[in-house]
């Protein structure tokens, strides 16, 4: 579902796209199921945010790399799907639930990329000069459907202006509980850094709805961040530009 920034408010409660889920019925006309897993019609209910919020917390308070390997994967790619699916019985067993975790790996990488900025920076850094910018998130050509990710390109770029510019601002949107009123003062505190990044002319309409808006604003926040600690040495860094 798609939104203009000045309704995004609206969309807090909604769900992660059904595209990028796993565990749960994939969408139509190219079901699929991760394997071993039930068929269509025996499959349980998307796990609950706070749930996968909590779980994610459970995992990573155990082992802080936990999610390293699952965030240095493109978004929507083969590789994000691998890990997605290697991590959610460690999460389920960690917190020694009975019902098996079923989410989105937008969901789940957005999670963990909340938690880990939130353990790692309790003060944010400063940026680098010169300055110093993460490789670039979103790659649809790595993606298992380019041409279905491409379209969500502006959106991950607007959320990477915005958290490299307007940083205190998506720190303090992310410092709110998910569906709250004070998340919602707090994204419309954020509006004018969004629409200050957005391309001139532009329509102002985002390719996702809220709760995924706010996994990669905290993704694209942690990345950048990170790299601004590390430099050059983060994961997470552009590559150097080749010698003229």
């Amino acid at each position: 579902m798609k939104a203009t920034i000045a309704a995004l408010t609206l969309l807090a409660g909604l769900a992660a796209p059904a595209a990028a889920q796993y565990g749960a019925p994939a969408p139509q006309p190219r079901p699929e199921v991760p394997r071993n897993q039930p068929t269509q019609a025996a499959q349980p209910a998307i796990t609950s945010s706070s749930d996968v919020r909590g779980g994610v917390a459970c995992l990573a308070g155990r082992d802080a790399a936990a999610f390293s390997r699952l965030l240095a994967t493109p978004p929507y790619s083969a590789a994000e799907r691998r890990e997605a699916v290697r991590l959610l019985p460690l999460i389920q067993r960690c917190t020694r639930s009975e019902s098996a975790l079923t989410t989105s790996g937008t969901a789940l990488r957005g999670a963990a990329a909340e938690d880990l900025y939130e353990r790692q920076f309790a003060s944010a850094p400063a940026a680098r000069t010169p300055a110093l910018a993460p490789a670039p998130f979103l790659r649809p050509n790595e993606a298992r459907a380019p041409a279905e990710i491409a379209p969500l390109a502006p959106t991950y770029a607007l959320a990477e202006c915005t958290s490299a510019q307007r940083q205190e601002l998506v720190r303090a949107y992310l410092a709110t509980d998910p569906s709250s009123e004070a998340e919602q003062a707090a994204f419309r505190a954020l509006q004018p850094g969004l629409i200050a990044c957005a391309p001139p002319g532009s329509s102002r309409q985002l390719g996702v709805d809220g709760p995924t808006l706010r996994g990669i604003l905290a993704e694209t926040l942690y990345r950048w961040s990170a790299v601004q600690r590390d430099g050059p040495s983060s994961p997470f860094a552009a590559a150097p530009a080749a010698a003229q």
